[in-house]
């Protein structure tokens, strides 16, 4: 069965967004996705978004919102089904270029925003990759057991090949005369 989904803004001008103080919220399906479908096993995940544009106490222009999914993928441990919960708040200020960053006022994260056009679908799918860990494992996981049942050999098991060594050498010392204790 497909989720409802409300279909997402496709691109959008995120600094008339601001300055016109836009909310807007829905559902993005990972079947429109580049990456993030690749992640998970079923086409019905959907990523659940809000996004408000504003204009701050120090006139900088910013975008934020969270992004909220639960994605059907596979443990990179054990290879079992996962459900990987993503709850991810972002708030940047937009700029022109990187040579502004420096002019941020209070050290906020930017968002490089070039050009008067931002892919909507594009930009939640690299929040949601932000928020995923490096490696989709259990909380609880452990390693396969491949081989268990094997006893690995004991260290005494077999005579130490330089215990003979050790014994040839103490037994020259003493045959001139020479003690091997301190």
């Amino acid at each position: 069965m497909r989720h409802p989904a409300t279909p997402p803004l496709r691109h959008f001008d995120p600094w008339a967004y601001a300055k016109n103080r836009c909310r807007d919220s829905g559902t993005l399906p990972l079947a429109e996705t580049e990456t993030l479908r690749q992640w998970t096993g079923t086409r019905d995940d959907v990523v659940h978004y809000t996004l408000e544009g504003q204009i701050d106490k120090h006139g900088q222009t910013r975008l934020s919102g969270d992004v909220r999914a639960v994605l059907h993928t596979e443990c990179q441990r054990c290879l079992e089904p996962l459900e990987l919960t993503v709850d991810h708040d972002f708030d940047y200020v937009l700029i022109r270029d990187q040579s502004l960053e420096d002019r941020v006022a209070d050290g906020s994260e930017t968002l490089i925003c070039a050009g008067d056009e931002l892919d909507l679908a594009w930009f939640i799918e690299e929040e949601v990759l932000l928020a995923m860990p490096m490696i989709a494992k259990h909380d609880n996981c452990s390693l396969p057991q491949i081989g268990a049942q094997d006893p690995l050999p004991q260290a005494d098991a077999q005579p130490n090949p330089f215990a003979a060594l050790k014994d040839l050498l103490e037994a020259k010392e003493n045959s001139h005369g020479r003690s091997t204790e301190s």
